[in-house]
């Protein structure tokens, strides 16, 4: 079932959002949102009320759940006046995803991070108007630099379309469909997933820690909560992409090596590189010293607050349901966070790890 020539994409309200064609099909979604309720469907020229469970259903890239490789991006920007603010989603980032979003947010530099099973990907560029834009792939797996890239090549759409979401979505449904962009992108061929688990650098980080080390081998032996603290995210990051290598031998070998085991059948299990906490990324949106700056004032400001605050406490719940991890901050309070958060903490900048009281019998 096709839509008719030249109809253009409204949106479908739920739980979670699909796009419905202005002819009334309706694109499958997840159980839970066609479980008899009602809701609206929202068109520039009328606005009506529809029942799911009477839209017919047809098989289109929209049914792929977030379970697949790439499950969704965003679209973040800074105005003029500092406000922070989500400019486009397709779909709609699931669960708590979007307050954790707004909270990682930064525009010095690529992160990436994890929040469940769902991996995101944060690529942030000046665009036309250089005011900051942030551009975020999310899905479940762990391929850095595979994903990245894509978000990057997908800065680089809009920035050359001169902020056209149309042009970026265009430019995402072929990567969904096709699996490439032209020749900037491919899913297959062009990155290496063997190299998802191979990073340089481990001999000198754990060489500047010197017999610290072994604390932080035993700790991952022990599955205990290994805090990271770096100066900045990449350094953070990078740490973490190292420590969990440690434990490979816990899983199998041919799929490490290959790089592509699902996150919970490989040392992605324990990242969790890049974490923020709310105090931490407050101070950070609102220093006037960070390229980072946000306005935290206002009705859009205090808004900003409150999801930060919300993907703050998402964050900390997310890591206790996991039990054991590895996981990156760039925020120093986090060394007074001893016990309750974690049990050994590795300071990159002072090269020491220190060990939580509690976890001194361990």
């Amino acid at each position: 079932m096709k839509a008719s020539a030249g109809c253009e994409l409204e949106r479908f309200r739920a739980p979670i959002t699909r796009f419905l064609p202005q002819d009334g099909c309706a694109h499958r979604t997840y159980p839970d949102v066609t479980a008899g309720r009602t809701t609206w469907v929202h068109n520039v020229k009328t606005l009506r009320k529809v029942d799911p469970l009477k839209l017919p259903l047809m098989t289109s890239y929209f049914d792929y759940p977030i379970t697949e490789t790439l499950g969704g991006y965003a679209i973040f920007s800074r105005t003029t006046y500092k406000h922070l603010t989500l400019v486009w989603a397709h779909p709609d980032p699931p669960g708590s995803l979007l307050p954790i979003l707004f909270s990682r947010s930064r525009f010095s530099e690529p992160i990436f991070g994890r929040y469940g099973l769902i991996w995101h990907y944060n690529y942030p560029f000046a665009g036309n108007d250089s005011t900051g834009h942030i551009l975020v792939v999310w899905g479940n797996t762990f391929s850095p630099e595979k994903l990245l890239t894509l978000a990057k090549v997908l800065c680089d759409v809009y920035t050359s379309s001169r902020g056209s979401t149309l042009e970026v979505q265009k430019a995402w449904q072929q990567a969904f469909t096709e699996g490439r962009i032209g020749d900037s992108w491919a899913m297959e061929g062009k990155y290496d997933s063997a190299k998802n688990f191979r990073v340089t650098g481990a001999k000198n980080l754990l060489g500047a820690l010197g017999v610290d080390a072994v604390l932080v081998w035993t700790a991952l032996m022990l599955r205990c909560r290994v805090a990271v603290l770096g100066s900045n995210a990449a350094e953070a990051i990078k740490a973490v992409r190292i420590f969990p290598l440690l434990m490979a031998h816990r899983y199998d070998a041919a799929s490490v090596a290959a790089g592509n085991s699902p996150t919970l059948a490989s040392p992605a299990s324990l990242m969790y590189p890049y974490v923020t906490l709310g105090e931490g990324s407050l101070s950070a949106l609102s220093s006037s010293d960070e390229i980072n700056e946000c306005d935290l004032t206002g009705a859009l400001g205090n808004a900003l607050r409150l999801d930060v605050e919300k993907g703050a406490e998402a964050q900390l719940a997310d890591l206790k349901e996991c039990g054991s991890w590895v996981a990156g901050f760039t925020d120093p309070g986090v060394l007074q966070k001893g016990g309750d958060l974690w049990d050994i903490c590795v300071d990159l900048k002072g090269k020491n790890v220190v060990v939580a009281e509690t976890s001194k019998s361990k």
